[in-house]
């Protein structure tokens, strides 16, 4: 179908052409197709046409779209000048024609083992294994006795901390479920015993006579214990008759 589509294009693009000669010739499309035109005029014509280029290359074009040989960009692809790349370029550019290359024998001969080579192998790698193991016990015994060396000097310090510390006269307070004692070294007295606290005095009454309540404070001038505002003022009245 797009086969088809291009030839018509082509096909309508060349019948343009021929009209617009005509037209610039002044000549009847009849006798054009009997002149005999200047062989460089036609050509010069040709390549400067409104088709955008020469018919050989849109010749070239559609045999490179029937090829499939177009770029990227559906353009024809540009002759390179070999002359002008370098080595490394021209080989990148012919690397399908290129000859493959030889692949050189990669590793060594493997050499054929006899009876007795195959015993020392094997005494070999005995000798081996038994190395590892040892090396192996070696490190697993250096590690146990680095930790008991460790734990060792640990309990030796705190056995020396505990004799420092029994060493001075210490007084002891436990509390348990069975209650709570105070134990003092020998030789040091235990405190007294506190002596029991006085009992709280007894509440005092009103000072004015005929007043049961209980004391809240006392006069400033006589120091009688007063219950309130009127106790104080009759207290007062008392003082002046006497004086």
């Amino acid at each position: 179908m797009l086969m088809r589509m291009m030839m018509m294009m082509r096909t309508m693009m060349t019948t343009t052409t021929r009209s617009l000669l005509c037209l610039w010739s002044n000549i009847e499309p009849g006798w054009m197709k009997t002149a005999t035109w200047p062989r460089p005029l036609y050509q010069t014509w040709t390549q400067d046409s409104m088709l955008g280029g020469p018919v050989d290359e849109e010749e070239r074009w559609l045999d490179a779209l029937e090829k499939g040989e177009l770029d990227d960009n559906g353009e024809l692809k540009k002759e390179i000048d070999e002359s002008l790349l370098t080595a490394r370029q021209k080989a990148l550019l012919h690397k399908q024609q290129s000859q493959p290359l030889l692949e050189l024998p990669m590793g060594y001969k493997e050499k054929e083992m006899t009876a007795e080579m195959m015993q020392k192998r094997e005494e070999r790698a005995r000798k081996r294994r038994l190395q590892a193991a040892k090396k192996a016990e070696e490190n697993k015994n250096q590690t146990i006795e680095r930790l008991t060396k460790t734990s060792k000097a640990k309990i030796k310090s705190m056995r020396e901390r505990k004799s420092k510390q029994s060493q001075c006269p210490m007084v002891r307070y436990s509390d348990s479920v069975q209650g709570m004692a105070i134990s003092f070294p020998t030789g040091v007295p235990a405190p007294t015993p506190a002596p029991p606290c006085p009992p709280p005095p007894a509440p005092m009454s009103c000072g004015v006579s005929g007043c049961t309540n209980l004391k809240k404070y006392s006069c400033s001038k006589t120091g009688v214990p007063l219950c309130s505002l009127e106790c104080y003022k009759r207290n007062l009245l008392l003082v002046q008759s006497t004086a």
